[in-house]
């Protein structure tokens, strides 16, 4: 859970820093850049890419521990609510 969480939050991240590149540059009269053969420019697939990523993977883990991760803005809110799912779940205590 704790690597889906900082995936999730990186790829998020990533895209509003595109996002914020982007809007940055088109107040300065340029209309994209290009890193390598990606080319960022207004929400093109390239600048959205992250949040993709992160519906995505998120699509991918049961409701409750996907609200846990949407819940949480640190990886230690994570860590106990997943505590309690794995002592409901396999009766183990930490």
């Amino acid at each position: 859970m704790a690597y889906i969480f900082l995936a999730h939050k990186t790829f998020v991240e990533g895209s509003r820093a595109a996002k914020n590149a982007v809007d940055t540059f088109r107040e300065l009269g340029i209309p994209g850049f290009q890193i390598g053969s990606a080319y960022f420019s207004g929400r093109n697939e390239e600048v959205v890419r992250g949040d993709r990523l992160a519906k995505e993977l998120l699509s991918e883990v049961e409701p409750r521990v996907r609200s846990i991760i949407l819940e949480s803005e640190k990886l230690y809110q994570v860590l106990e609510p997943y505590k309690m799912i794995i002592r409901e779940r396999y009766g183990v205590s930490f």
